[in-house]
């Protein structure tokens, strides 16, 4: 087998991959996904994580809690701690737009951000130093800000009695 036949072999294998690793995420009353093309597929990162997600509920909706009606699955918020272990658990089951829900309205959640959160926190111990949280009240929110990685705080906002969404995307590594 020559080089270049082994490669096309990769790709193709690669490209399999993706088709059913999309398809095998996607709910069952979705529409189906679109087969990536040859680059995506040699490029991981070309391929969406999951589609285009509906856009995020008003801070109104955010704050609200979950419906009876709603999934028994439902991301769990009531601390700032149990918040973080949701976020995390989120990522490694791929669920994307129930993610993004975990932040205020006005953080842009990126899927390169998500990408890049994947990458640092999913199979690996995240330690907030919560002993040294500061607290404060900010436009009548409690506010609890730690420190994720040792350098940056970030800011779990109690937008609603036991519904706390982050001010930052804290597991995307920020460049200097």
């Amino acid at each position: 087998m020559t080089r270049r036949s082994a490669l096309a072999a990769l790709v193709a294998v690669l490209a399999a991959i993706v088709v059913w690793h999309v398809a095998s995420s996607r709910p069952a009353d979705a529409p189906a996904a679109t087969a990536p093309d040859a680059a995506a597929a040699a490029d991981p990162a070309r391929v969406p994580l999951v589609g285009v997600d509906p856009p995020l509920p008003s801070a109104a909706a955010l704050a609200a809690p979950p419906s009876p009606s709603a999934s028994a699955a439902a991301p769990r918020l009531e601390t700032a701690e149990i918040a973080v272990e949701t976020q995390i658990a989120l990522l490694a089951a791929h669920r994307y737009v129930d993610f993004r829900r975990t932040f205020l309205p006005d953080v842009e959640v990126t899927d390169e951000a998500i990408a890049a959160c994947e990458r640092r926190v999913v199979g690996r111990k995240v330690l907030p130093d919560w002993e040294l949280a500061e607290e404060a009240t900010i436009r009548g929110r409690r506010v609890r800000s730690v420190s994720m990685f040792g350098k940056s705080m970030t800011g779990f906002h109690e937008v609603a009695p036991g519904r706390w969404l982050a001010d930052a995307v804290w597991c995307n590594p920020v460049m200097y």
